[in-house]
């Protein structure tokens, strides 16, 4: 009697079951291609940062930028936007490039956001010169194969954070002893792995982010904030209610990262060379190197993304057809970089960039508040030697555009000058 029942019932709820499931399926599937077709439409611009001889601005005038930049928000509106449109706010690129190791900063953004960009970085970096560039990516072959038939190869990976997005980098602030200050500047040591560069060799860290919603990503952490905030068991180190040293700075670093404006971001790096002068290991040894430097034991830290890279093995899943697997996944690191393809930073699943023995669920979003972001990607201060490395310019001598701001929606010019109002106080 009972197993008539179970069979009834299970006859009767099968077909919803199947309609939840495939509709789910159809609404990812739906919006992805709608997102693709939205991105596809749209116009971007390479600003390149023109560095001058001497910049006395420390990485916090860098915060200040990215925090006018996290206003950028182009999210939809309404369920035809969202679904039929495709509209999504599109990730700002920022981009440490060495060219047989002279080295360049670009940020690529959308064409109707280039106004905001370049007024953000006059008025916090006023001896910075941006202006537009060709983009430099055009240069690479589309495809591995091609690479190879220039006489290339290539190695890209991605990085990973090791402890929730809750947790910071070291940034400016640990390396400065104070926020206005320049000395130990951590981007030094970026230069000094992209000025070693060889002619004919090329090496690019990428840096693809999106404005994280502050509300969600406080309500993401309540339950890690609160679990750090208890009282500690009495234990071998502690008395009953005290905390560590290393505990109290942990929670403080916390919550002091969870306060800042943060994106949501995806890290990789790429290096092509002739063959006859390529080395996989100096770009992998050393840029995981260069992101080192920003970790700590009460604070988060940067690893090599194994599982996302170009390597397939018969240890990891599928555990088959080791070679071709290889090769696709190579493929398409290389895709994922050369058209700056970041699925990993939106809510949805880039599930038109999967495969059956090839999956892509391993790549992962990194999230950076604007004080850790500023810290890895800025113009390097006067206390860096730049001179052999980065090309120089001459200090502005001009006037800012004139109106440059009124191209900007109102909303964003708004929150602009508020930003800058703080950083002065």
């Amino acid at each position: 009697m009972i197993t008539e029942i179970a069979l009834l019932l299970l006859n009767a709820i099968w077909p919803i079951v199947l309609l939840v499931v495939l509709y789910r399926s159809f609404i990812v599937y739906l919006l992805a291609w709608r997102q693709s077709e939205y991105e596809e439409k749209q116009s971007w611009t390479i600003l390149e940062l023109q560095i001058p001889r001497e910049i006395k601005q420390s990485a916090k005038a860098m915060d200040q930028v990215l925090q006018v930049l996290h206003t950028v928000n182009d999210d939809p509106t309404d369920l035809i936007k969202k679904y039929w449109i495709g509209q999504k706010t599109l990730p700002i690129s920022f981009e440490m490039v060495s060219f047989g190791g002279e080295v360049h900063f670009y940020v690529r953004i959308l064409s109707t956001h280039r106004q905001v960009v370049e007024t953000a970085f006059f008025s916090f970096y006023p001896d910075v010169e941006v202006h537009e560039v060709e983009d430099y990516m055009k240069q690479l072959p589309e495809t591995v194969k091609e690479l190879r038939m220039q006489g290339k190869e290539a190695f890209s990976m991605d990085l990973k954070l090791n402890r929730e997005g809750a947790y910071p980098i070291k940034s400016y602030v640990d390396f400065s002893g104070g926020e206005e200050e320049t000395s130990g500047d951590p981007i030094s040591v970026f230069l000094e792995v992209l000025g070693k560069l060889k002619d004919g060799e090329f090496l690019a860290i990428h840096i693809h982010g999106v404005p994280l919603d502050a509300k969600k990503r406080k309500k993401k952490y309540e339950s890690l904030v609160k679990e750090l905030r208890k009282d500690p068991e009495p234990g071998a180190t502690t008395f009953p209610g005290f905390r560590t040293d290393e505990e109290n700075r942990s929670l403080s670093a916390l919550e002091r990262n969870l306060s800042k404006p943060a994106f949501n971001t995806a890290v990789r790096f790429a290096y092509v060379a002739p063959k006859a002068i390529f080395s996989g290991g100096f770009p992998r040894r050393g840029v995981i190197s260069a992101f080192n430097q920003y970790a700590a034991a009460d604070r988060n830290s940067f690893a090599l993304n194994w599982p996302a890279g170009p390597y397939g093995d018969v240890w990891h899943w599928p555990h088959i057809f080791p070679d071709l697997r290889t090769k696709l996944r190579g493929q398409r690191t290389w895709l994922n970089f050369r058209f700056r393809n970041c699925g990993a930073i939106d809510d949805l699943p880039d599930v038109l960039g999967a495969h059956p023995i090839n999956s892509n669920k391993n790549l992962q979003a990194i999230e950076l508040s604007t004080e850790g972001l500023a810290t890895i990607f800025h113009p390097p201060t006067q206390a860096v030697l730049t001179a052999p490395h980065t090309k120089r310019v001459e200090s502005r001598k001009g006037a800012a555009p004139a109106g440059a701001p009124i191209f900007a929606e109102e909303k964003e010019i708004e929150e602009f000058t508020r930003v800058g109002q703080e950083g002065e106080n």
